[in-house]
């Protein structure tokens, strides 16, 4: 659909009608690696339907689980653990590595969308890092260690009522400094120092998915009290059913809109 029809679902001066939204590689030489999942590992700049770069992740995650989870089912938990905590290493360490190697590399959307401007041939962000699985591991291995948590511990687990407020307090704070850490790169023409931007990169994902594991865990042994019953509400269940399908199609959709107006352009300098 992506390649065929995106030609026909718009007009105007501004519209693609040639070509779609999909670049030259993708229609001509590189549509097959979508079929395989690894259009994020071969010329992923030539990549079909860019917001599928997470269904390939999640199938490369898929491929490389049963290490962790064979495991786990045969009794040798500890193993498990083990192997799911280097998985998080490997992320981070990638992730760190990566942006020594590149110094150009930036996790800021505006830095970035300047810098391919101005250096078209250079390595991108979004192709060496932000698509790239082994950058993005951490998450899903932190969800499966998450898992065998919830396993073995059970329903009736009593968790010490110190350590869960240490544990909300440390949840909350991971949000936070996730959220907020990167303002100083968007709100200063400097922006933030290498050492910064590097730690929030490396640490920034391992971090959320350790929060979001966390409140997982709490609900699960019925202890997040008002957060447990709001998630637990029915009307949440058709939207986790719509939410994917509704992210790999909003950019498609947002390129109808903004491609069918027949209005001019006019853009803000970035500097």
């Amino acid at each position: 659909m992506s390649i065929y029809l995106t030609p026909y679902l718009g007009y105007g001066p501004a519209y693609p009608s040639q070509q779609g939204f999909e670049s030259e590689g993708c229609r001509n030489h590189y549509w097959w690696t979508a079929f395989f999942y690894i259009g994020n590992l071969i010329k992923p700049q030539n990549m079909c339907l860019n917001v599928s770069w997470y269904l390939f992740n999640d199938m490369q995650f898929h491929w490389v689980a049963p290490l962790v989870l064979i495991p786990f089912v045969l009794g040798r938990k500890k193993l498990a653990y083990i192997v799911g905590i280097i998985y998080i290493f490997i992320s981070m360490s990638s992730v760190f590595g990566l942006l020594l190697y590149y110094p150009h590399l930036n996790p800021n959307n505006v830095r970035n969308a300047i810098q391919q401007s101005t250096q078209p041939t250079e390595p991108t962000y979004f192709n060496v890092i932000y698509v790239a699985p082994w950058c993005r591991i951490s998450a899903y291995a932190i969800g499966l260690l998450t898992g065998f948590l919830v396993i073995n511990k059970g329903r009736t687990y009593s968790i010490n009522s110190k350590i869960k407020l240490i544990g909300n307090l440390l949840t909350t704070s991971s949000f936070l400094v996730c959220i907020f850490s990167m303002y100083g790169d968007y709100n200063s023409v400097n922006g933030l120092n290498r050492a910064s931007i590097i730690a929030y990169d490396m640490l920034s994902r391992p971090a959320w998915s350790l929060a979001i594991g966390w409140i997982i865990f709490l609900c699960s042994i019925t202890e997040n009290g008002i957060v447990n019953k709001i998630l637990s509400w029915p009307i949440w269940i058709p939207l986790t059913r719509l939410n994917y399908a509704t992210y790999l199609i909003h950019l498609t959709i947002i390129y109808i809109i903004i491609y069918n107006q027949t209005m001019p352009f006019y853009y803000q300098p970035l500097t």
